[in-house]
C-alpha cells in the first residue's frame, strides 16, 4: 500500500505526512486539481530512451498534456536528484509517431523529425496515439503539413506547421476547406493540412517553474558585479527589441486573445473607424465579459478568468459592487487563484494591464496599478507575454509626463525580480495587504548584528535577503560583491528554537510575521576572504562573532602548553584592552577571558603574569586596535573559518558523544569535543543529498542525514542536534555558493 506523503506548498494545501489524515473531500479535490494543473510530471508515464548523437535525453515522459524529453540532474545543496526538462511538445505540435524498427521511434513534430531509441517503442507509440485520437475528437483545427502560397485573395496563405481554425461554409467543393489564421480567412486544399489538437494558450506557453527561470534570465539580465536591481533594469531594454517585433500589447492580443464574441453589443456600438479587435485588446472595458481574454480550451479556466475580470472591475470601482468588501479580499483571491491555476497567470496580468490602460478614473487606476504591482511580485510571466509587459512598463517609466510613472517603475522592478529569483512563495498576510493597498511601501525592521549591535533596515514587500546583506555590508565598508556573498541573514523564530540562514534570493516577507515573533540576524558563514578592517563597525562585527566561538573552546589551540598559554594570554590582554580598561585585570576577569580547554589544565597564575606583560606592550593600543590584534591572532588557530555545532549523538558508534561538527567551504569534519581530535571528514563536493530528521521516540532532538560518496560508493551519516535545520541550510548555502563560484 502506498503511503502518500506530500505538501502542495505552492497552493497552500497543507496535507501533512499521510493522505488518510485528510477528511475533507473538497480539500482532496483541490489537491488533485492543483497537482494536475501545476506539477510538471503529473501522472506521467516514464520510458527510458536515448536520442541520436549528441542528444542528452535519457527519459521520455508522456502525459495527458504533452510529451517531454528529460535528463537526470545531479543534486546540489538540499535538492534531491531530479529530472530536468530538455524539451516539451504539446500534442498540437505532434503530427505523428511511427515505429522505424523494433527499438526506434520517429516523431514528426512541427517542422522536424525526432528520432528516439527505446525497447518500449510499441508501448510508446500506442500511448501517444491514444492521446492524439482522444484529443483530436471534435476538433475544428488543422495543422498545415505543407505550405500553400497564392496570390488569389479568396484563398488562404499559410506555411508548413501553421495551425488553422476551420470555419463553416456552405457548398464547399470536394477537396477544399475554409479556415482562418492570424485574422485572415479563405479557402485552402484539404490535402495541405491534417486534423490536430485544438491549440490552447497553456500549451503554447513555454511554461517553466520559478527556480528553473533563473538560468534562462541570466542570458538577458547580467547578475555579475555589484549591480542593483535598478541598474539592471536600465540596461535590460535590449530584451524587448530583439526579433524585429515592436512588442505592443495589441500585438500579443492579436496573437493569443480569443475572438470577442461573448461580449455585449454595447461594446460593438463604440466602434467607428478603429478595428474592433484593437479596442478590445488595449482599452479598458466598462462591461463584464463572459469568457477569458486569452483562448483556453478548458472551459473551467475560461470561466474562472471571466469571473476574475468581473471581480477586478468591482474592485477597481468600474462596476458597482452589491456589497461592501475590503480591497484586500480581491487581491487575496486573485493571488490564491494564480497559485492553484498557474495557467491563468498570463490571463490575469493581461486583465490588470487592460483595465489600467486609458482608464479615466484616477482612483480606479491607483487600485489597478497596486494590484499589478503586487501580482508581478508573486508571479512570473510566460516567455510569450514577458517581453510585451516589459515594453509596456518601460514606455511608461521613460515618460516623465505619465501619471503613474513611479508605480510603473516599482512594478517593473518586481517583474525583474521574479524573472531573476522567482516570485514570493507565501501569500501576504491581511495586515501586509492592507498596508500595501494604502500606499505604505516599507516596514522598519531591526537586524541584529553580532554582539549588541543593530542595523535598522527599511524592508519593502519584495525585498530579498541579498538587498539587506548588501546594505549592511556597505555600512561595514565592503564593496566587493564576492566578499558580500560570505554573509547571510538568519531568521529566528520560537525564541531561538528554530533558526536558519536565508538564501540570498529569498524574500524577507516570506518569513516575517505580523506579530514580530521572527527576528533577523546578520552573520558571516564563509571566511575565504581575508580581513580588511575597512572601518570600526567592520571590526566590531567580526570581533563580536569570533569571540563567543573562541570562549566556548571551539578553536584548536597549539599543542605545546607554553605556546598555548602565550596565545591565551595575548588574546586575554586583547579582550581586556578592547573594553577600554586602564588597570590590570582581576583574577575573576581573567577567568572570563579564558577559553574552555577541556582536559587541558591551564596555569592561571602563569597566564596572569603574561597578561600583565602583554598589557604593558599594548599601552599605546586603542580599543579598536586591540580587537584587530585579537582577530589577526585568533585567525591563525585551527578551525577558524568553520561553522561549528555541538552534536549530541551520531550514527557512528565509534564516535564518542557529544562531539563537534565543523563545516567550511571544503569539508564537514567530526571532532572530539574534549581532545579536538579529528574523527571523520566528508568532502563537501561528495555530499549528494541531505535532509533533516524529526525527533524520534528515543530522542527528543531533530537530526540531519547526509548521503555522500564518490565513484559509485554511497554512504550515509546522521547525527542529532538542536540546530539541525540551521546546519542543514548552512551546508546547502555553502554548496550553492561554491558550485556557482568554483574558485572559492
Amino acid at each position: 500500500m502506498i503511503n502518500w506523503s506530500f505538501s502542495i506548498r505552492d497552493s497552500e494545501l497543507k496535507v501533512g505526512t499521510n493522505i488518510r489524515s485528510v477528511q475533507d473531500d473538497g480539500l482532496k479535490r483541490r489537491i488533485v486539481v492543483a497537482a494536475r494543473d501545476n506539477w510538471v510530471m503529473y501522472f506521467s508515464r516514464l520510458f527510458p530512451v536515448c536520442g541520436e548523437i549528441d542528444n542528452k535525453v535519457e527519459v521520455l515522459s508522456i502525459s495527458h498534456r504533452d510529451i517531454k524529453l528529460l535528463k537526470t540532474t545531479k543534486a546540489t545543496g538540499m535538492s534531491p536528484e531530479h529530472y530536468k526538462v530538455l524539451q516539451s511538445y504539446s500534442y498540437v505540435d505532434v503530427l505523428s509517431v511511427k515505429i522505424v524498427d523494433e527499438s526506434t521511434l520517429e516523431f514528426m513534430v512541427k517542422n522536424e523529425s525526432l528520432i528516439l531509441f527505446t525497447e518500449k517503442a510499441s508501448q510508446v507509440q500506442a500511448l501517444v496515439n491514444f492521446f492524439l485520437v482522444e484529443l483530436r475528437k471534435d476538433s475544428n483545427y488543422v495543422r498545415a503539413v505543407k505550405s500553400y502560397i497564392t496570390d488569389e485573395k479568396s484563398l488562404l496563405n499559410f506555411r508548413k506547421g501553421d495551425v488553422i481554425k476551420l470555419l463553416h461554409m456552405d457548398s464547399l467543393e470536394p477537396g477544399w476547406q475554409f479556415g482562418s489564421i492570424g485574422g485572415r480567412s479563405g479557402l485552402f486544399p484539404t490535402d495541405h493540412a491534417q486534423l490536430t489538437v485544438p491549440p490552447d494558450y497553456s500549451n503554447m506557453k513555454n511554461a517553466t517553474r520559478r527556480k528553473s527561470m533563473i538560468s534562462i534570465e541570466k542570458k538577458v539580465i547580467s547578475t555579475g558585479g555589484s549591480e542593483t536591481i535598478k541598474s539592471r533594469i536600465s540596461s535590460s531594454s535590449s530584451f524587448t527589441s530583439f526579433g524585429g517585433s515592436t512588442y505592443l500589447m495589441t500585438e500579443f492580443g492579436m496573437k493569443y486573445f480569443r475572438e470577442p464574441l461573448a461580449t455585449s453589443e454595447k461594446c460593438i456600438q463604440l466602434i467607428s473607424l478603429i478595428s474592433y479587435k484593437y479596442i478590445f485588446f488595449f482599452f479598458f472595458l466598462q462591461i463584464p465579459i463572459q469568457e477569458s481574454l486569452i483562448y483556453f480550451t478548458d472551459k473551467e479556466l475560461s470561466e474562472l478568468g471571466a469571473k476574475n475580470f468581473n471581480d477586478l472591475m468591482r474592485f477597481m470601482g468600474d462596476q458597482q459592487s452589491q456589497k461592501e468588501e475590503p480591497e484586500r479580499d480581491f487581491v487575496q483571491n486573485m493571488l490564491r487563484l494564480c497559485k492553484e491555476k498557474e495557467s491563468l497567470q498570463d490571463e490575469i496580468c493581461c486583465q490588470l494591464i487592460k483595465q489600467v490602460t486609458d482608464n479615466p478614473s484616477r482612483e480606479s487606476c491607483i487600485r489597478g496599478w497596486r494590484a499589478l504591482y503586487i501580482f508581478l511580485g508573486f508571479y512570473n510571466l510566460s516567455i510569450n507575454l514577458r517581453p510585451y509587459v516589459l515594453k509596456y512598463l518601460q514606455e511608461i517609466v521613460s515618460n516623465p509626463l505619465h501619471n503613474y510613472q513611479e508605480v510603473a517603475k516599482a512594478t517593473e522592478e518586481n517583474l525583474h525580480r521574479t524573472m531573476q529569483f522567482g516570485g514570493r512563495r507565501n501569500l501576504p498576510s491581511t495586515l501586509e495587504l492592507d498596508a500595501i493597498m494604502k500606499g505604505r511601501s516599507s516596514r522598519r525592521i531591526a537586524i541584529q548584528l553580532p554582539g549588541e549591535l543593530k542595523h535598522t533596515a527599511r524592508i519593502k514587500p519584495f525585498s530579498i535577503a541579498n538587498d539587506v546583506v548588501l546594505e549592511i555590508c556597505s555600512t561595514l565598508g565592503i564593496q566587493d560583491i564576492e566578499e558580500t556573498k560570505e554573509f547571510s541573514i538568519f531568521a529566528e523564530k520560537k525564541k531561538g528554537r528554530s533558526m536558519r540562514p536565508l538564501r540570498l534570493e529569498e524574500y524577507l516577507f516570506d518569513f516575517l510575521l505580523d506579530d514580530n515573533s521572527v527576528n533577523l540576524f546578520f552573520h558571516r558563514i564563509m571566511w575565504s576572504e581575508p580581513f580588511h578592517f575597512y572601518n570600526d563597525l567592520y571590526v566590531d562585527v567580526h570581533y563580536n562573532q569570533m569571540l563567543p566561538t573562541y570562549l566556548k573552546g571551539n578553536f584548536i589551540l597549539p599543542n605545546n602548553i607554553n605556546e598555548m598559554e602565550e596565545m591565551i594570554a595575548t588574546l586575554a590582554a586583547c579582550q581586556h584592552k578592547s573594553g577600554g580598561a586602564g588597570t590590570n585585570p582581576s583574577m575573576q576577569e581573567i577567568k572570563e577571558y579564558l577559553p574552555k580547554t577541556g582536559a587541558t589544565k591551564l596555569d592561571v597564575q602563569s597566564i596572569q603574569q603574561q597578561i600583565v606583560h602583554q598589557l604593558n606592550t599594548m599601552q599605546q593600543l586603542k580599543p579598536i586596535e586591540a580587537k584587530i590584534r585579537f582577530l589577526t591572532t585568533g585567525s591563525s588557530m585551527s578551525l577558524f573559518g568553520y561553522n561549528i555545532f555541538t552534536v549530541k549523538k551520531t550514527s557512528n558508534p565509534q564516535i564518542p558523544n557529544p562531539c563537534l561538527v565543523a563545516i567550511n567551504q571544503q569539508h564537514l569534519i567530526v571532532i572530539d569535543k574534549d581532545t579536538k581530535d579529528q574523527l571523520m571528514i566528508i568532502p563537501l563536493k561528495e555530499i549528494v543529498t541531505m535532509c533533516t530528521l524529526r525527533p524520534s521516540e528515543t530522542s527528543k532532538l531533530p537530526g540531519v542525514q547526509v548521503n555522500y560518496g564518490s565513484a559509485g560508493i554511497s554512504r550515509t551519516f546522521s547525527f542529532e542536534l538542536k540546530e539541525a535545520r540551521e546546519l542543514c541550510h548552512t551546508i546547502a548555502m555553502i554548496l550553492d555558493t561554491v558550485s556557482s563560484h568554483p574558485s572559492m
